[in-house]
């Protein structure tokens, strides 16, 4: 620590490796301290791995797909992906993979979920979901839409498929599946409020279909030639306005026969006003 010059009584703060500071009406300066970064243990960077993952799965989750933890957090201190993650962080794996889909939430809410809610698929490109609507029970507002996500396992994706079309009072719903989300395939359903206040929890259903994964392009055939190549030619093609090449203008004789200057090693001319 030292006092700074009358030329910087005037800075605060940071500059490049000195910091300026008033105490008591004078400037004084020191150096900037830099503090090592700690090692981490493997166990805290387990933890951070899990932490990243679960982050960048809900950034690629569609806006459509955040709208629940969006009206979730409206009640609530925490931030929309702060809710996302207390509520799922316990199923993601430090490599980008998701340890249990069944414990896996797209979305909450206070909506409760529908009775004998069934996913059935008898192959094809087409699945349906049923359930049961009573409306002398408490099961919902007949007018809450039903959406249906896709999620591909390999880098988990989300693929919305159903969005809002279908309502809860209909009871039963066909969606088409899309040919490049895996194998096994992942169905998450919910259900939201006609004006997207409120959402219910989603249910989680695993499949095998017998979709095409990723169908790799047919090789194009390999056209042989039997004709032998052409033989090249080492003779030199003329043009309509080429001269025919003499190769005796290029000897000193016929240069002197053609008038033509004299070669470099003839000796200069006499010159008549010297002596």
């Amino acid at each position: 620590m030292a006092i700074a010059s009358p030329l910087f009584q005037n800075l605060r703060g940071r500059l490049g490796n000195s910091i300026y500071y008033q105490w008591r009406g004078t400037t004084y300066v020191r150096l900037y301290a830099y503090h090592k970064r700690k090692k981490t243990t493997p166990k805290q960077q387990e933890c951070q791995d899990i932490f990243a993952n679960c982050t960048l799965f809900y950034e690629y989750l569609q806006d459509t797909v955040k709208d629940s933890w969006r009206a979730l957090s409206k009640g609530s201190r925490l931030m929309p992906r702060n809710l996302f993650m207390r509520r799922n962080r316990a199923v993601f794996c430090p490599d980008r993979k998701i340890g249990d889909y069944e414990k896996l939430y797209i979305s909450d809410g206070g909506l409760p979920q529908p009775a004998n809610w069934r996913f059935s698929y008898t192959g094809g490109t087409t699945a349906s979901l049923s359930w049961k609507f009573d409306p002398d029970e408490f099961c919902g507002a007949p007018t809450d839409r039903l959406y249906v996500v896709a999620i591909k396992e390999e880098f988990p994706l989300s693929f919305p498929i159903l969005w809002g079309t279908v309502t809860r009072s209909e009871g039963t719903a066909t969606f088409p599946l899309i040919p490049f989300m895996g194998k096994n395939a992942h169905i998450f359903a919910y259900f939201a409020a006609e004006d997207k206040s409120d959402y219910s929890l989603s249910r989680h259903w695993e499949f095998e279909n017998d979709l095409s994964v990723d169908p790799e392009p047919e090789p194009k055939p390999v056209v042989k030639h039997n004709k032998p190549l052409a033989s090249v030619s080492t003779k030199t093609t003329r043009g309509k306005d080429s001269k025919p090449h003499n190769n005796a203008r290029n000897t000193p004789s016929a240069a002197h026969s053609q008038g033509s200057a004299p070669p470099r090693h003839a000796p200069p001319r006499s010159d008549g006003n010297r002596v």
